[in-house]
């Protein structure tokens, strides 16, 4: 199990640069994002994305997309979050956000009948699209799971 103990800087950086991966992406795709403000990066038509650590210490990250909601503390409404190792932010997966985001169906509502777009990383995942986890990432919090429940036992 590799388990590398991230300082805060290191996760901060780490986050940083898994953004501007996301952006070469984006805007390989033609989206010109905004400013990032509050942790959001403004995409387009009111939808803003995330990033997060949810278990850094093994190369676990969240992107949250949704709709920005106004005011002096913004946040994200009708959020639809997607775990993946961090080697799993390439330039493709920001196009990729491109690709679900700009399909006819993103932000409908969960009984629409139709689906948005199928992201390849997450398509295996039956909560896709407003929830869903890489292949590699279930794998690596599962195993790291584990190695806690072990540690714990003895």
């Amino acid at each position: 199990m590799n388990i590398h103990r991230l300082s805060t800087s290191a996760v901060l950086a780490a986050e940083r640069h898994l953004v501007e991966t996301l952006r070469r992406g984006l805007a390989a795709a033609g989206i010109e994002t905004g400013r990032r403000r509050y942790g959001l990066l403004e995409i387009e038509r009111g939808i803003a994305l995330a990033v997060s650590d949810y278990s850094a210490d093994v190369g676990v990250w969240r992107i949250t997309l949704g709709v920005r909601t106004p005011g002096p503390w913004p946040a994200l409404a009708y959020p639809h979050e997607f775990s993946l190792l961090a080697d799993e932010f390439t330039v493709e997966c920001g196009a990729d956000l491109v690709r679900l985001i700009r399909g006819p169906d993103f932000m409908r509502g969960p009984d629409h009948p139709s689906e948005p777009w199928r992201w390849p990383l997450f398509a295996h995942d039956p909560r896709y699209p407003r929830y869903a986890w890489s292949k590699r990432a279930a794998a690596a919090q599962q195993a790291y799971r584990l190695h806690l429940e072990r540690s714990a036992a003895q």
